[in-house]
């Protein structure tokens, strides 16, 4: 049984915005490939709509009561979208997974500027999004992942995972509808 070590949440409303911020350690955590390990994770949203957020987190609680031919996402990413389109910042400050395989760690910060769009999709989006994301993956995951799946060799060779001492790490902005990894645009 994995065992909450802390949880520490707060958020504030203002108007129909709304801020928050989590702070979670978990130890003894199922892991997906096998074994338990601790997850930390430290992360703050800003100034989202509180109303879209809500109907954002209930289309993704609703993905759980389904059969998985009956998932319609559709629903979820609509949502998600004028969630999008009214303006927001997330911050994934630290997301810290200790595994049987070794230390994974990520940043990441998302900024979608507001829209005044009839019609927002992904391609809208595109250009309000604003983003980077660090990632370091234990050598020892990314060995396992290449041996189950040899195809994987490539996003190394690629450059968008490089071998760093004992771990592969990615580097990833997004700015004016352009992906950058590891300096390169993709």
């Amino acid at each position: 049984m994995y065992k909450t070590q802390s949880f520490d949440s707060d958020s504030s409303v203002d108007g129909d915005r709304i801020s928050g911020d989590i702070d979670l350690n978990v130890e003894n955590a199922p892991m997906l490939l096998g074994g338990t390990g601790g997850v930390q994770v430290v992360a703050r949203l800003e100034d989202a709509d509180a109303a879209k957020l809500g109907a954002t987190k209930r289309s993704l609680e609703a993905l759980q009561y389904v059969a998985d031919d009956e998932i319609d996402l559709a629903q979820l990413e609509g949502d998600f979208l004028a969630l999008l389109a009214d303006g927001m910042e997330l911050h994934i400050d630290q997301l810290d997974i200790l595994s049987p395989f070794g230390q994974f760690t990520s940043r990441a910060n998302v900024n979608a500027e507001p829209s005044d769009s009839d019609d927002y999709t992904w391609d809208t989006a595109a250009t309000l999004l604003n983003g980077s994301a660090d990632l370091s993956l234990p050598k020892a995951l990314v060995d396992m992942a290449t041996r189950a799946n040899p195809e994987l060799h490539g996003v190394i060779g690629l450059g968008y995972l490089r071998k760093r001492d004992e771990f592969y790490l990615m580097e990833a902005s997004f700015a004016d509808s352009m992906l950058t990894i590891n300096g390169a645009p993709t």
